[in-house]
C-alpha cells in the first residue's frame, strides 16, 4: 500500500508563481487543492483562511474573492474529493467485462486499492465527514453522494440475483456493503494495524457472498 499516493494534488514547487495567467475556474481549482493538502497534513484543524492561504500563498482577499465563505470552500472541497473517489470506481467497474459478478467484484476491489485506500487520501476524508453533522449544505451534498452510490450497487446486486435466480433485496445489501467499507476506512485511520487490505477486502466478499453466493477475482474464487 502507497501511503501518502493517490489523487490527491501536488505542493507547489519552490519558486513557483501563486498563479499563472489562470481562468477562474483554474484560480478557484487551485485553491480547493491547497485547502485539500491542508486537511491531508492537519485535518479539519488546519482547514482555516490562515493556513490555505499560506498553502496556496495568496492574500485572504483572494481566497474571499473566489470563496465567499469558508462554508463555500468546505462544500466544495468536498464535492472535489468525493469526485476523485467516486471516478476511481467508475473507472474500475468500466474496465469489467461488464457482468453484474464483475461489476461487484470491481467496487470492493477499487474501495481498496493503493490509489484511493492510503493514509493521505483516508485522512482528508474522514476530515470531511466530521464536517458533514454541523454544515447543512455539506451534509444534503454527502446524503446526494452515498444515495446514488447505494442506489448504483443496489442495481448490480439486484441483476446477479436475477441472474443466479436467488431472492435478495439490493437495496438493504448495498446498505450494508457501504457501511462495512466505511467502518473499515474509519478504522485503518484510527489504527492501521488492525487488519491488512486483503482482509478488508475478504470481509465485503464475506458479506456478499452470503447473499449471492461465490464471486470471482483474478481468476480465483474469493
Amino acid at each position: 500500500m502507497s501511503e501518502g499516493s493517490g489523487p490527491l494534488p501536488k505542493t507547489r514547487r519552490r519558486g513557483e508563481p501563486r498563479f499563472s495567467r489562470q481562468n477562474p475556474e483554474q484560480r478557484r481549482r487551485e485553491i480547493v487543492e491547497a485547502a485539500i493538502r491542508c486537511l491531508a497534513k492537519g485535518g479539519v484543524n488546519a482547514f482555516t483562511v490562515s493556513e490555505i492561504c499560506a498553502e496556496a500563498r495568496i492574500s485572504h482577499g483572494l481566497i474571499n474573492h473566489y470563496f465567499p465563505s469558508k462554508e463555500d470552500l468546505l462544500v466544495t472541497t468536498y464535492d472535489t474529493v468525493a469526485e476523485m473517489l467516486v471516478q476511481a470506481t467508475r473507472l474500475a467497474i468500466a474496465r469489467t467485462l461488464r457482468q453484474p459478478e464483475d461489476k461487484l467484484v470491481a467496487v470492493v476491489e477499487s474501495s481498496f486499492a493503493g490509489e484511493i485506500f492510503n493514509q493521505t487520501n483516508l485522512s482528508v476524508w474522514l476530515a470531511l465527514w466530521g464536517q458533514v453533522r454541523t454544515h447543512e449544505n455539506l451534509r444534503r451534498k454527502h446524503n446526494e453522494l452515498y444515495e446514488g452510490y447505494r442506489r448504483g450497487i443496489a442495481r448490480i446486486i439486484d441483476q446477479l440475483a436475477a441472474k443466479r435466480g436467488r431472492q435478495v433485496e439490493g437495496a438493504p445489501l448495498a446498505l450494508a456493503l457501504t457501511a462495512l467499507i466505511d467502518g473499515l476506512w474509519l478504522e485503518y485511520c484510527l489504527n492501521p494495524t488492525v487488519f491488512s487490505v486483503e482482509n478488508a477486502r475478504r470481509s465485503c466478499y464475506l458479506l456478499l457472498e452470503d447473499r449471492l453466493g461465490p464471486l470471482t477475482r483474478g481468476g480465483e474464487t474469493s
